[in-house]
């Protein structure tokens, strides 16, 4: 059964009557035709666009199959039903688990809602549509260190949270795998140097240090693959969730 969590931290499973029917996804893949030649010329890297995520089915009378099953007498509890979930789904983002047992989960959006009433209204027919800004299923966020090998889930490059402890020299961390490098050019010896791979800020604190970042990793970034991921250079904690497509 689909689990959700909501901004404001409640939990809903959703009874089995509703399910995730289509969570297709789709890249932009920057391109130029050539002249007088066959194809094109691929011109930019290749980005993710926003996915959309449809839960369909019905709140109805459950059939007794070792589920917890949604009994609805009438109308009113049809109703009912339907304005808890709505009123759940005001609290945005939401994270959409497809099963409640799974540790993966999206970020969405409630962008339109089409109901059907059925059965003299007994039951009610709905598709849920949400928008995901983010494309990428997560899965538990992950806390290890550098230098070292960290071995990543997933299908996807993880972005990670890296930082650096008060060193009082230049810091860096090399990723051998990818050839990417994530490295200071000021000295961190201030406090924690805190860099978000995937947002490309630095903070100490509260401070921003922007200019502290260099620009082999501006135009580079810093990326785990999945799989084995050997980093090298001065020692720092990261943090990261798998990503799956």
């Amino acid at each position: 059964m689909i689990k959700l969590i909501n901004g404001a931290s409640e939990e809903m499973t959703l009874p089995w009557t509703l399910m995730v029917q289509d969570a297709s996804f789709q890249k932009s893949v920057p391109y130029s035709l050539r002249t007088g030649m066959d194809g094109g010329v691929r011109t930019g890297y290749e980005t993710m666009r926003p996915r959309e995520i449809t839960i369909k089915g019905e709140l109805a009378e459950g059939i007794d199959d070792g589920y917890t099953a949604v009994v609805i007498d009438d109308r009113r509890e049809t109703i009912a039903h339907r304005d808890a979930l709505m009123a759940f789904l005001l609290h945005s983002p939401i994270s959409i688990y497809r099963n409640s047992q799974d540790e993966r989960f999206i970020y969405g959006y409630l962008q339109s809602d089409t109901v059907e009433w059925i059965w003299l209204g007994q039951q009610l027919r709905m598709s849920l549509t949400f928008v995901c800004p983010d494309p990428f299923w997560y899965g538990d966020e992950v806390t290890t260190s550098a230098p070292g090998t960290i071995t990543v889930l997933g299908s996807a490059p993880s972005l990670p949270i890296v930082t650096f402890t008060g060193l009082g020299t230049t810091a860096s961390v090399v990723n051998t795998t990818t050839s990417q490098t994530l490295s200071l050019s000021n000295d961190a010896a201030m406090g924690n140097v805190v860099v978000d791979c995937k947002e490309f800020t630095a903070k100490v604190g509260a401070t921003n240090v922007a200019d502290y970042m260099t620009d082999a990793f501006i135009s580079g970034g810093f990326e785990l693959i999945p799989g084995d991921n050997v980093l090298t250079g001065t020692a720092a904690s990261v943090k990261y969730r798998p990503r799956w497509y």
